[in-house]
């Protein structure tokens, strides 16, 4: 999560809960690699006033489980396996769905309609809204591991590391991950749960070597 959303779950009364949550506290971002092979970090500290300084990395399954949960018993009605079949129009807004539910076809509407479909969006799809950019065509592979060795993480204690990994026209390299106190066949690290760790890559569909760049330790960062 990012430190703006913080101030969306207090609005929404679930900050509390999410911090009865054992996730691990975020305190900033760190980037390393590019083309350069630059190394940077963004402190979430000294944003300004109304801003949060921290935030947490949470494992996303856990999170969706728990904000429905939350909405559910704030009086949310909540359909599991409905499926919407077309929008509700009254001239060019949108004000409600036709589903299927349990066997049976339904009409739900409200003042206000929210999509959250992602590839699948149903306004996307009824009004030709979706274009596809062709050099954001990724591909995406993670794998998650349990055991981090905290004491072997080349980046700041707290932070969310990035490592931006690119493809040269030649052999690549890669960052040794027992730098990192990680298994030796990932490259990369996110910590999001208790003793939980996300490794992955993004990778353009096109193909190509791919390159990651260690960190410099923290001591070398002003």
């Amino acid at each position: 999560m990012l430190p703006p959303t913080m101030l969306i779950l207090d609005k929404l009364g679930a900050l509390d809960r999410v911090m009865e949550q054992s996730y691990p506290a975020k305190h900033g971002a760190e980037f390393s690699g590019g083309r350069r092979g630059r190394y940077g970090r963004i402190p979430f500290v000294g944003q300004g006033p109304g801003r949060q300084p921290v935030t947490f990395q949470t494992e996303r399954s856990h999170f969706d489980k728990l904000l429905h949960d939350f909405a559910g018993e704030n009086g949310v009605t909540i359909r599991h396996e409905a499926t919407v079949r077309d929008l509700v129009r009254d001239g060019d807004r949108v004000v409600g769905v036709r589903y299927e539910h349990a066997g049976g076809s339904h009409e739900a509407r409200a003042v206000y309609v929210v999509d959250v479909g992602g590839r699948a969006s149903k306004v996307a799809q009824t009004f030709g809204i979706r274009k596809p950019v062709d050099r954001r065509r990724t591909l995406a592979a993670f794998r998650r591991y349990g055991g981090l060795d905290e004491s072997r993480n080349p980046g700041h204690e707290g932070d969310e590391i990035e490592y931006v990994l690119e493809f040269a026209d030649k052999t690549g390299t890669y960052a040794d991950p027992t730098d990192l106190g990680l298994p030796p066949d990932m490259p990369a690290t996110m910590r999001n749960h208790v003793d939980l760790t996300d490794l992955g890559a993004v990778l353009r569909e096109d193909g190509g070597n791919l390159r990651a760049v260690t960190p410099p330790r923290p001591a070398s960062v002003s």
